[in-house]
């Protein structure tokens, strides 16, 4: 019953779905039939429409032919455009209405299928799901077989293994036992092979040579110490070559306080790769001998990069090098290996952390830097440099008198540059006169040396228990947080010392172990005592109120700047600068000079204070050949060196020539300009010379070739018309006017008339350039020159021709170069 009662639903559903369809087709039959009916109708009008266009088109043509055609096709677009787009509008709509009838059935369409698949999808997932747990409980039986099966067959093969194991670790440790009685053997024998293989005494040493020359190296570029082995060296590894050229001596941007006392050494690596050993070489650089008070410097530049100094000592290869000295140094891991060697004023290191620090140099502890937490991105080193002599050098020297020294020389240097400024503390030789006692002045003079000096708290508390300074005396000084603050402090109780007091603090010093300082106390009171009242104070500069301290600075060599400062609280006499950021070296040095003095003037006597610290006393010598005079050959020696130079010089060819220059002082590594002027010239495309001086090189030397600017020209020599005959033969016949305008009193005062006017006359009168040049040179001024000029030109060959009319050629050549009416009256006078 129930299946014909499907069966009848579905009938029903069929009938309905037809009927549904019928009426569907019968709708869209009605839609057709409109729209054709409506499509009949638009084209009846239409066709109504043009008939009725054309009739007015053709009364219009008849009224306005007239007006053209132009206007008619105008119209006829314009109605065409009308036409278009009302045909599109009823388009669109069309369209319109279509898209909603469409839209609507297959909405409807749409539904009727969701729900088909819905039903479909659930008939599915119940199968699906039927057959998923048929196929879960058939995996499970399989896998429970083989679990039961596998479980049976690894407790056999256990058995198994373990009964071989057993027999493998008694055979293992058999085995074991042996090798490493072998192997204890075998790494014995390796760690001595590999220690004498390590040991540097055992390197083979590869000398590298170069060409030679009377200079210190004597043939050799380089020696080189390296391991052996896997990872050694061999010594076609690198190529080694050494120049004392000044061009390649440039690569190396040396400091002005520094002294090259060995050639560029440049150490490649000869297949392009790193040379990276197991241990670092041994290089070995030979050297010029440099003085004791200085300090030796290897500084290399890896690949090309920085250049960077490393730790090392003066020290001779392990190979017989007669009369050489070297410096050698560790190193590893380059490609190409720029070495140079100088020498310079000693220094003092210190690593300044990111926490800051402050520091006294140990030479100078009249001076403190304070370096602020932060002041370098990393840990840096840092490099201190004191001359102590600057004043005495200064004294002995004419030129800086009425100067006064007040500091060291300071120098500082950086390994990167500084983010922040520091602060440096400087307390300052015033040289004070208004001083009552000797004592006083006594200890004011030797105050800068005993800060420096001084075992302060030994001292203090000598004079404490002795009852010369009191309890707070001492625990002020030990509260100060740098050496050279604590000796200011305990000098501050002899600043107004009596005779007593001097002799306390003399004692308290030789029973401390410092009777050096007794004695340079007691030796510069007996100096102020033998002063006379005339020269008493003579190392003062005059009364205090005229002048001022004046710290100037140089940053990375530059130009030095007169500074800024502040004067410190606890100490009036003291005061404070600022170290610029973004620098990486600084020479800093104070001054008294006048008030009145200008801040060009004082950094230019710093400039020359700093130059006489490093400088040496130098000539220029000219030699010229023996055979050909033009060729000349220039060079720059020390003063102590010049016998040699001319020795030299005289075996190359080069004998004689022009007395040496008077002595000037240079820095190793400063150039010397070398112009021609007057009427000589460098007989080159390049007008000019460089030297580069380099105090243990023979770079300093030049050959040149000379020539005549102008052959004509004879500089500082006049020539002037006489009774005597001339030098040229082939002038015996021509004479000067004995009177006259052409006379000598008569071209002197001509030529005062034509002054600036004589070169446009001389061109009038025939001379070609290279005779007025001659004429330039031989004379400095337009006068002299017009004399010189009416000097040739009344003695030549036309002029002698001309004869009389030689008066009017003479007057049209002047009006022609405007010449003056005086000059013209001049000539006519004598017509």
């Amino acid at each position: 019953m129930e299946e014909a009662e499907s069966k009848k639903r579905g009938k029903e559903e069929k009938k309905r779905m037809e009927k549904e369809e019928a009426e569907r087709k019968k709708i869209e039959e009605e839609e057709k039939k409109r729209r054709e009916k409506e499509e009949a109708e638009r084209k009846k009008r239409e066709e109504e429409e043009k008939k009725r266009r054309e009739k007015e088109e053709a009364e219009r043509k008849a009224e306005e032919q007239r007006k053209g055609e132009e206007e008619e096709k105008k119209r006829k677009e314009k109605e065409e455009t009308e036409r278009k787009r009302r045909e599109k509008e009823e388009k669109k709509k069309r369209e319109k209405e279509e898209a909603e009838q469409r839209k609507k059935r297959e909405k409807e369409e749409k539904k009727r299928r969701e729900i088909e698949e819905a039903e479909r999808k659930k008939r599915d997932e119940e199968e699906r799901k039927r057959r998923e747990k048929e196929e879960a409980e058939r995996k499970a039986e399989e896998q429970r077989r083989r679990e039961e099966e596998e479980k049976k067959r690894r407790e056999k093969e256990e058995a198994e293994r373990k009964a071989e194991e057993q027999r493998r670790r008694e055979e293992e440790e058999k085995r074991k036992k042996e090798e490493k009685r072998r192997h204890e053997e075998e790494q014995k024998k390796k760690e001595e092979e590999d220690r004498n293989r390590r040991n540097p005494n055992n390197w083979p040493t590869y000398l590298y040579e170069r060409e030679k020359s009377s200079l210190f190296h004597s043939g050799i570029c380089c020696v080189v110490s390296a391991i052996t082995g896997s990872q050694g060296f061999e010594k076609d590894d690198i190529v080694c070559t050494g120049s004392d050229s000044h061009i390649d001596l440039e690569n190396y941007q040396k400091n002005k306080d520094e002294i090259l006392i060995s050639s560029l050494i440049q150490i490649k690596s000869k297949s392009g790769k790193v040379i990276s050993l197991e241990l670092p070489m041994k290089v070995y650089v030979p050297k010029a001998p440099s003085e004791i008070k200085q300090e030796v410097v290897f500084k290399v530049s890896v690949n090309g990069g920085k250049w960077t100094a490393l730790h090392s000592k003066e020290e001779q290869p392990r190979i017989s090098i007669a009369e050489v000295n070297f410096v050698a140094t560790d190193i590893n891991n380059f490609q190409t290996l720029d070495i140079v060697v100088v020498s310079r004023f000693k220094r003092e290191n210190m690593i300044v952390k990111a926490t800051g620090v402050s520091f006294e140099p140990t030479d100078d502890r009249n001076v403190r830097y304070i370096f602020p937490p932060g002041c370098f991105k990393n840990d840096t080193n840092v490099q201190f440099k004191v001359d102590k002599d600057l004043a005495n050098r200064a004294k002995a020297d004419k030129q800086f008198n009425g100067i006064k020294i007040a500091t060291s020389l300071h120098g500082v240097e950086f390994e990167d540059e500084n983010i922040l400024d520091i602060d440096m503390e400087i307390y300052p030789d015033l040289h004070k006169i208004k001083i009552v006692s000797v004592h006083q002045k006594t200890v004011e003079k030797c105050k800068n040396e005993l800060v420096t000096r001084l075992s302060v708290l030994q001292i203090a508390t000598r004079l404490r228990n002795d009852g010369k300074i009191q309890d707070k005396c001492l625990r002020e000084i030990k509260s100060k947080k740098t050496e050279g603050m604590r000796a200011r402090r305990l000098l501050e109780e002899f600043n107004n010392c009596d005779e007593d007091q001097f002799n306390a603090l003399t004692d308290a010093l030789e029973k401390e172990n410092q009777g050096h300082l007794a004695k340079l106390l007691k030796k510069t009171m007996d100096e102020i005592k033998e002063e006379t009242e005339a020269n008493t104070g003579s190392d003062f500069i005059g009364d205090i109120y005229n002048t001022e301290l004046k710290i100037v600075t140089s940053c990375q060599n530059g130009e030095w700047e007169v500074m800024k400062k502040q004067t410190l609280k606890d100490f009036p006499d003291g005061v404070v600068i600022s170290l610029t950021q973004k620098c990486s070296k600084f020479d800093i040095m104070g001054l008294i000079v006048h008030k009145d003095m200008s801040d060009h003037t004082i950094c230019r006597i710093a400039e020359a204070l700093y130059r006489l610290s490093y400088q040496v006393n130098a000539k220029l010598m000219v030699r010229q050949n023996g055979e050909d005079p033009t060729d000349c050959l220039l060079r720059c020696v020390e003063n102590n060196k010049d016998s040699d130079a001319a020795e030299e010089m005289k075996k190359q060819g080069f004998p004689k020539g022009p007395p040496d220059s008077p002595d000037f002082g240079i820095c190793d590594g400063e150039e010397i300009l070398i112009k021609i002027t007057g009427n000589l010239m460098i007989d080159s495309d390049i007008k000019e010379k460089r030297l580069k001086f380099y105090l243990n090189m023979n770079s300093a030397c030049a050959a040149l070739k000379l020539d005549v600017y102008n052959k004509k020209a004879q500089s500082g020599v006049q020539c002037w018309s006489s009774s005597g005959s001339r030098s040229s033969q082939a002038r015996i016949h021509n004479s000067a006017h004995s009177k006259g305008i052409l006379s000598n009193n008569g071209i002197e005062e001509l030529s005062k008339h034509v002054h600036n006017k004589w070169e446009v006359l001389a061109q009038k009168l025939g001379f070609d350039e290279m005779d007025i040049d001659a004429i330039k040179f031989d004379c400095k001024d337009d006068v002299r020159r017009a004399v010189q000029m009416f000097d040739k030109w009344r003695l030549s060959d036309f002029t002698i021709e001309k004869g009389t009319d030689i008066l009017t050629y003479l007057a049209d050549s002047m009006d022609k170069s405007n010449c003056s009416q005086t000059c013209l009256n001049l000539i006519k006078t004598q017509k």
